[in-house]
């Protein structure tokens, strides 16, 4: 399941939609969705980075967070305007997202990291964007399904030569035989 971020933004995607916020149907993933000033309200859903450490041995799996950015785009008549609709929209995503924060199973746990503001106050009416930077932990095999390099280990043969040193041909008799199976 190597696409587990993907389906991870997906299902915030759904559940955006689903539950309602004021971008309504406007919610993408993606970080490059071409919108226009009269689009606004729109959410975009993208990740920026991702940690990954060993979990377990054996079988190997990774203990993943990556960080998943929400970013809800809005305008305003002026500055006061804009701060007061993206924080309408960004308040509702975070109420949204806190109500099941592992999406259905899909990761282990969900929390909020960080919010940042940006602004571009030229254009023909203010607009801006509030980020929220979410870190989504979630494990992951790393060797998946279909893809195992060596078979599974079923049986294993041993044989004992006590007391030979290999220089003669009677030293090649086998004292001891011995067989494990693992089925």
């Amino acid at each position: 399941m190597r696409l587990l971020k993907r389906k991870i933004r997906e299902q915030i995607r759904d559940i955006l939609i689903e539950a309602g916020t004021p971008a309504g149907i406007k919610v993408a993933i993606g970080r490059t969705i071409p919108t226009w000033i009269e689009d606004f309200p729109v959410i975009l859903i993208y990740p920026s980075n991702e940690n990954v450490q060993r979990f377990n041995e054996a079988p190997k799996n990774y203990q993943r967070n990556f960080a998943l950015d929400i970013e809800c785009l809005a305008k305003g008549s002026d500055d006061d305007e804009l701060d007061y609709n993206l924080e309408v929209l960004a308040e509702r995503v975070e109420d949204i997202v806190e109500i099941d924060e592992t999406f259905g199973g899909i990761a282990d746990r969900t929390e909020l990291t960080n919010t940042e503001y940006q602004t571009e106050p030229d254009g023909q009416s203010p607009v801006g964007a509030l980020k929220l930077t979410y870190n989504v932990r979630y494990y992951q095999d790393a060797n998946q399904p279909g893809l195992n390099c060596l078979d599974d280990l079923k049986r294993v043969d041993t044989d004992w030569q006590v007391g030979h040193d290999g220089g003669s041909p009677e030293d090649n008799v086998v004292d001891a035989e011995d067989q494990v199976n693992f089925d």
